[in-house]
C-alpha cells in the first residue's frame, strides 16, 4: 500500500494498480533490446505482476500500532515483507522461469539493502537473511529450468535485461504515485538516457521523448482519508469504505505546452 501525502489527507493506492501503471508505462516505451530478443511480453508480465503478492494483504489494511498510522509499503516489517515478495515471486515464477527470476531478484535487491537500512532491527535482519538464502536456492532452480532453452551467456544477458527492466518501471511508476514532485527524474534504457519532468496538472514531459504514444495519458485509483492516527484496524477500513475514489492521472508530453 502506497500512503500518499494530500494536504490534510492521504491517498492510498494500491500496490497492484502501481504496478499496472508500471506495465502500461512499459508497454507505451520504445523498447529496442527487448523487442531484438523477442521477450517483450514476459517483461511486460514480470511488471504487471511483481506485487501480485500484495492483493491479499490489501484486503485488510494495517495501521502501525505504535502510532495508529496505515503501514505504508516501505514500513513493513520485513517478516510480513518477504511473505508478500516470496507470494509474488511464487505467482510469476509458475508463469515462466525467467519471470520468477527477474522478480527475485527485484525483491532481493530491497532486502539487500533493508540489511544496512534496518541494521538497528535485529528482527527485520533476520527475516531479511532468511529471505535472501531462500531466494538464493530458488535462483538456482529457476536458472536451470532457464537453461534449458538458452546458453549461460544468453541467460545472463536476459536475467540482467529483465532486472533493469523491471527496475525501471517500477520505479518510474512510483515516483508518480508516492508524491507531488518538483524535480525531474531520470532514467536508462536500452542504452539511451531520459528526464521525465513534472509539472502542474499532471503533466510529465519526456526530454526525450520515450514512449510511442503523443500525448499518453494514464492514471491510477486512490482513496481519500483524513490523516490522523486510526484506533485500530477495524477504524481504518471503515474509513477506507467509506471514502471516495479519486484518480491520480498524469500527461506525458514531448515538451512543455504552456
Amino acid at each position: 500500500m502506497i500512503r500518499r501525502e494530500q494536504g490534510a489527507d492521504w491517498l492510498i493506492v494500491s500496490q497492484v494498480d502501481h504496478a499496472r501503471l508500471a506495465a502500461e508505462l512499459a508497454q507505451a516505451w520504445r523498447h529496442n533490446v527487448a523487442s531484438s530478443w523477442g521477450i517483450s511480453e514476459l517483461l511486460f508480465h514480470a511488471v504487471l505482476k511483481h506485487d501480485d503478492g500484495w492483493r491479499a494483504w490489501e484486503t485488510g489494511l494495517e495501521i502501525d500500532p505504535a502510532n495508529g498510522i496505515p503501514r505504508d509499503f516501505t514500513e513493513m516489517p520485513m517478516e510480513v515483507a518477504a511473505g508478500i515478495w516470496t507470494s509474488s515471486i511464487e505467482t510469476c515464477a509458475a508463469e515462466h522461469p525467467l519471470v520468477g527470476i527477474w522478480v527475485s531478484r527485484h525483491f532481493c535487491y530491497l532486502a539487500q539493502h533493508s540489511l544496512s537500512s534496518r541494521a538497528d532491527n535485529a528482527a527485520d535482519v533476520s527475516a531479511a537473511r532468511r529471505f535472501l538464502a531462500e531466494q538464493e536456492q530458488l535462483l538456482q532452480q529457476l536458472q536451470s529450468v532457464a537453461l534449458r532453452d538458452v546458453t549461460a551467456r544468453e541467460f545472463e544477458t536476459l536475467s540482467e535485461l529483465g532486472f533493469r527492466f523491471l527496475r525501471l518501471f517500477d520505479g518510474l511508476s512510483l515516483w508518480l504515485c508516492c508524491a507531488e514532485r518538483s524535480e525531474p527524474f531520470g532514467v536508462q534504457c536500452d542504452g539511451q538516457s531520459a528526464r521525465f519532468i513534472p509539472y502542474a496538472g499532471g503533466r510529465v514531459v519526456s526530454d526525450p521523448y520515450m514512449l510511442t504514444q503523443q500525448p499518453l495519458q494514464l492514471s491510477v485509483p486512490a482513496r481519500r482519508i483524513a490523516a490522523r492516527a486510526y484506533t485500530d484496524n477495524k477504524d481504518l477500513r471503515a474509513a477506507l469504505e467509506a471514502s471516495p475514489v479519486e484518480e491520480l492521472s498524469w500527461t506525458f508530453t514531448a515538451q512543455d505546452l504552456s
